[in-house]
């Protein structure tokens, strides 16, 4: 009688296991009314920029790009934080004059002609105009 209880418990667990294993992954599949947009990150970088006292001050960032390809704008409010080793956060940006971003776009201007300081874009992200 024990040995049937445990053989059939066996049988259970068993066919448990297999029907988990044979579930499909959840996938997150954009509908028809929904937006994506493609974004990719540059490798975080550093610059070293002489403040009005002729102090350097080291300014780590990265350049991010964001590809609207829908037909239609979308609405895009951009917000970037930075957690400490000692779990502060600080807001992007804090304390960074404008001096900073120029030197930042000037030393892309090559590659990315139309760099803007994320803080003062437009809340829109354009799709690609033709012709």
């Amino acid at each position: 009688m024990m040995k049937g209880f445990v053989y059939g418990f066996l049988v259970i667990l068993a066919t448990a296991a297999c029907v988990c294993a044979a579930a499909p992954q959840p996938a997150i599949v954009a509908g028809p009314d929904d937006w994506t947009v493609e974004v990719t990150f540059e490798h975080l970088q550093q610059i070293v920029v002489k403040s009005s006292d002729d102090k350097p001050g080291r300014f780590w960032y990265t350049i991010v790009t964001l590809t609207n390809n829908t037909k239609r704008d979308i609405d895009f409010y951009p917000k970037c934080e930075l957690m400490t080793d000692t779990f502060q956060i600080i807001p992007a940006g804090r304390g960074v004059s404008a001096a900073v971003f120029e030197q930042i776009k000037s030393r892309h201007k090559s590659r990315y002609p139309f760099l803007e300081y994320l803080e003062k874009t437009n809340n829109k992200i354009n799709p690609p105009r033709k012709g």
